[in-house]
This record gives C-alpha cells, sequence and structure tokens, in this order.
C-alpha cells in the first residue's frame, strides 16, 4: 500500500537555491512528480498526470516578492528570520499531517544548506524520529550529503557507528554533528550510539558532539594497529550484549579493516542477528541516493550511488 499523507510539504529557502529559469508551474509539476516516482503521493488521485497535491513554501527577501501558481512566497527580512519562519511552518505542517506509521508516512522535502544550523537539524531528527519522512535536497556541489529516507523495513533498529577518526577523517566543509545526522539516518530511525576513536587531539571532535544528535563516546587510542584491534574487541563485547530476538546494525568506518577480522565479525555478528555495514572513506559508500537540485526540478529520481566503484 502506498503511504498517504494529505499533502507533502515542501521548504525552500530561495537564498540557498534560486528559482530556475522555467515556469513556475513546470517547477511545481516536476517536484509532485519527482515525489509520486519515490512512491509519495498527496491528497487526490494516485495515478495519472497530476500525482495528487503537493504543498510548495519559498521563503525570500521582502524585495523578492513574487506571485507564482502553486507555490506559496513567504517574505521574511534577514536570513535568520527565514529559518525561524521555515521551523515554524514545517512544525505546523507536521501537526495537520500526522504519522500513523505504516500505515501514513508524511513526506517533508527541506531545499536549504542546514549544515551548522543545529536547531534547524534537531527539528528535522525529532521528526524523522517520530515516523516522518524527511528528504534534504542538496546542490551539485554537495555530493556528499544525501536524501534522509527512511527505510522502513529497518524501523526501531538500534545501530552502534565504531568510527575511525584518523584514518577517516570528517568530510571538509561538513560540520561532525551533521556528518553522524545524515550518516546515521541512512540506516534507520531507531536508537543510534556512536564510538569515536582516535588521538587525544579529536576531543574538539567529542565536543562539537556534547550537544548533537546520538550519544557519541570518544575513545583515546594509539597507533592504527592498537586502534584496529580496540575497534574489534568493542564491536564482539557490544554485539555480545544484544539480545538475539532484537534486529540490530553494526557500522564500521575505517579505512583498513583486515579480510580476516571482517570474516569473523561478519560470522559472529550474523549469528546475533546483526548486519555488517563497512564504509569506504574513498568510494563514500556510506552515501545511499542522493537528490541533486538539477535532477529535482527536471522531474528525476533521487541518484542510486550504492553502485559506484572504488576510487
Amino acid at each position: 500500500m502506498t503511504a498517504r499523507c494529505l499533502f507533502p510539504g515542501v521548504f525552500w529557502n530561495l537564498d540557498y537555491s534560486r528559482l530556475p529559469p522555467i515556469s513556475p508551474d513546470i517547477i511545481y509539476n516536476n517536484i509532485k512528480s519527482a515525489l509520486a516516482q519515490q512512491g509519495h503521493h498527496g491528497q487526490g488521485r494516485l495515478n495519472g498526470p497530476d500525482h495528487g497535491q503537493v504543498s510548495v513554501w519559498a521563503y525570500c527577501d521582502d524585495d523578492d516578492l513574487l506571485l507564482l501558481p502553486n507555490i506559496t512566497m513567504v517574505p521574511t527580512g534577514n536570513p535568520t528570520a527565514r529559518f525561524k519562519q521555515m521551523l515554524k511552518d514545517i512544525l505546523l505542517w507536521a501537526l495537520f499531517n500526522p504519522a500513523h506509521y505504516p500505515r501514513t508516512v508524511p513526506c517533508l522535502m527541506v531545499i536549504s544548506d542546514i549544515s551548522g544550523n543545529r536547531q534547524f537539524a534537531r527539528v528535522l531528527q525529532t521528526l524523522v524520529s517520530n515516523d516522518y519522512n524527511v528528504l534534504l535536497t542538496v546542490s551539485g556541489e554537495m555530493e556528499y550529503l544525501r536524501s534522509l529516507w527512511l527505510y522502513p523495513n529497518l524501523k526501531r533498529i538500534v545501530t552502534r557507528i565504531f568510527w575511525n577518526l584518523e584514518d577517516c577523517p570528517v568530510p571538509g566543509g561538513l560540520r561532525p554533528e551533521i556528518c553522524i545526522y545524515c550518516l546515521a539516518e541512512t540506516l534507520s530511525t531507531g536508537f543510534k550510539s556512536v564510538m569515536a576513536y582516535g588521538k587525544k587531539r579529536n576531543l574538539a571532535f567529542y565536543d562539537h558532539l556534547l550537544y548533537g544528535f546520538f550519544p557519541v563516546t570518544l575513545v583515546p587510542t594509539g597507533n592504527k594497529d592498537e586502534r584496529i584491534k580496540k575497534m574489534f574487541k568493542d564491536i564482539f563485547l557490544w554485539a555480545l550484549d544484544r539480545p538475539r530476538t532484537s534486529r540490530s546494525t553494526v557500522v564500521v568506518i575505517t579505512e583498513s579493516f583486515p579480510d580476516n577480522m571482517y570474516d569473523a565479525a561478519l560470522a559472529a555478528l550474523s549469528s546475533r542477528n546483526c548486519e555488517l555495514v563497512l564504509v569506504d572513506p574513498h568510494a563514500v559508500s556510506y552515501v545511499k541516493s542522493l537528490w541533486l537540485l538539477q535532477s529535482l526540478f527536471g522531474g528525476g529520481n533521487l541518484i542510486d550511488l550504492r553502485g559506484r566503484k572504488k576510487a
């Protein structure tokens, strides 16, 4: 059964992405089409050219106010005021579109750069944890980000992320808490925690995350071999504490995980009903899908990146 909600909501910050030089009707219809291709239909016909209705709000300067069909322009004074108004409107939209998983999964799309805006990201995380499907649409130069897509078959799974900070530092230009947020939401909407391994100089990383979205433990370690061995030990200890009757996911982010350790870990975790996910920093394999602005405005699909080969 296709998930339904009254109106999928699209919240568009025009500071981040200007209106493309095409007809507003085409923009609106392409957004509807792109959402419909992913199974998100608004109130109305599920089949046919209309795809149901989608509500689009565009936030702009007072001087940029235009009258556009099917797009509600929201004039605000400055960038800070725009984010505050977007947050208010998103929360109001959520009240009118309650989630009743799996019968209804309201779909919310944000077209904006939220990196560095902790309050905005927290609101999105709260919606995700309450069964809302939150999509983040990014520009072409931000390919390390992805749409925040929910997987119904992975809901409520406990996830532990083991991260080797020395071999796999935070990508340049990305705040640590936003990086973990995007990574973790790829996997599930259940409880998540992070074990970060590195030298003491990475305490700054830990400070960034003290008030973040998930519990983070920094594990000071020495050389590369010590880090791998410590991660391997902690993975097994964590898995042993998990009941066999519950599903869990173990994510390992490291540049080099020995084959013999991988085979042993895979066999052991499988016996505990745990899924093992290895992240290759060079292939950016934790990125599953991406919705580029040009693809969205063209009515296209998310871009599946799982098939990319290692660089």
